[in-house]
């Protein structure tokens, strides 16, 4: 009896899906053992990186079962054994199936970074965060206790008690980079309450991020004063919280922001994903790469800040700044919440004769009209310079940051200023009226 003619169709159909399930296993099977001899050859003919391990033998692995699993089902469609399968679902899943062997194969090319242990995680807003109850050795040890503060390792495990607590927020200089956290100004600063008669039992909470501008800090004081509920806030200033608003981009240069580099951040395990998310990010803040976004955004070109006359994008930096700076001072006015504001400045300052001081007038005039409680530290280090111009090295470990002798001389300034100011008093005063 002579095929109809849909029964002739489906053969064809079948033989078509067929030939093309077969074509798929050789595919697969093909880029399979190329990605096992890839593996093979590493350390004879060339060496891999760690980050392509993991992406290869996931290649091998899909590559392979896909390659079987086609093969297979080609000779059996071909042999007339899956007569019920329809032809139409193969061509709907084939899309998908080669979907996951590009993204497999983008993956080889292009691995994605291996998740690193350290002591951030990733934060959807402020783009990293302290990674609660961590540790590493980054310039010196760095212990992270369960609350996501800086601490030193016998306090590691701690657990805050109820008293009254002063809250250090800031960047890199608050947190103490390139030093022990019991040489930091705030830890000093702890020690020293304990030894003044009159003051209760105060808990100081180190909260510096490194990397962090003015509006990452007020992001952080958002989500952790409801938590902790400190009764005195103390904000430390640098030039960068200026730079860092030079242009509107940024980028994830592991070399500007070192955080990156220690980040346990979602590797994107879909390279797909990974280079859509690429390009999305400079479409929308601009430059060829990554680096060229960072670069652009001119972290820590300190010395713009001293030209005279100064430059539109500085001028520009600056009310972008005092605007973050002005929401920050409403938040803690709208909690009566005690704020104290310490600037830091730079080596430069020191090293150069008759260099401009206009940020420090910048924002002493600003705090003044704000009516917030402002020490600028750089007259104690002045002194310090006068006494012995060395200090002007002995007292950074770079542009930016205090060396311990650095953050000893800072406590001093900064303990004297919160005493006199009356901020250690209406703290202590706020925290027994809540528990009232």
């Amino acid at each position: 009896m002579k095929p109809s003619q849909p029964d002739q169709k489906r053969a064809a159909h079948r033989r078509v899906v067929a030939a093309l399930l077969i074509l798929l296993g050789m595919y697969g099977l093909g880029i399979a053992a190329l990605s096992a001899l890839a593996d093979t050859g590493n350390g004879t003919l060339y060496t891999l990186t760690a980050d392509h391990y993991g992406p290869l033998f996931r290649s091998t692995i899909y590559h392979g079962a896909v390659g079987l699993i086609a093969l297979l089902g080609g000779i059996l469609l071909r042999r007339r054994a899956f007569r019920a399968l329809p032809p139409q679902l193969v061509l709907m899943l084939l899309p998908f199936v080669l979907l996951g062997s590009v993204d497999c194969v983008l993956n080889v090319i292009f691995p994605p970074a291996l998740k690193r242990e350290g002591i951030f995680r990733p934060h959807e807003t402020r783009g990293w965060a302290m990674l609660p109850k961590s540790r590493m050795v980054l310039k010196s040890p760095i212990y992270i206790d369960r609350y996501g503060f800086r601490v030193p390792e016998d306090e590691w495990n701690r657990k805050l008690p109820p008293r009254p607590r002063i809250m250090f927020i800031g960047d890199s200089l608050t947190f103490g980079w390139a030093i022990e956290s019991e040489k930091c100004f705030a830890e000093l600063i702890d020690d020293e309450l304990k030894t003044i008669d009159g003051l209760p039992d105060f808990h100081v909470l180190n909260a510096g991020v490194t990397g962090y501008d003015i509006a990452q800090t007020l992001d952080q004081l958002r989500e952790t004063e409801g938590e902790f509920k400190p009764d005195l806030i103390v904000q430390q200033l640098c030039f960068n919280d200026i730079t860092e608003q030079y242009d509107a981009r940024h980028g994830r240069d592991e070399e500007l922001y070192p955080e990156y580099l220690f980040l346990g951040r979602d590797p994107h395990w879909s390279a797909i994903a990974r280079l859509v998310f690429d390009w999305a990010r400079r479409r929308k803040y601009g430059g060829v790469n990554e680096r060229d976004a960072a670069e652009a955004l001119q972290h820590m070109d300190l010395m713009r800040l001293l030209e005279e006359p100064p430059a539109k994008m500085v001028e520009d930096a600056w009310d972008r700044v005092f605007e973050t700076q002005r929401e920050l001072i409403a938040y803690c006015e709208e909690r009566s919440l005690p704020l104290a504001v310490v600037l830091f400045p730079i080596q430069q300052q020191f090293i150069f004769p008759d260099i401009s001081l206009d940020p420090q007038e910048r924002w002493a005039a600003f705090f003044e009209k704000m009516k917030v409680p402002f020490l600028d530290v750089s007259q104690i280090y002045f002194e310090q310079y006068e006494r012995n111009p060395e200090n002007a090295v002995l007292m950074y470990v770079d542009d930016t940051h205090p060396t311990r002798l650095g953050h000893r001389v800072a406590a001093e300034a900064i303990l004297k200023f919160l005493q006199e100011d009356g901020l250690l008093k209406r703290a202590a005063l706020r925290y027994v009226t809540s528990k009232q």
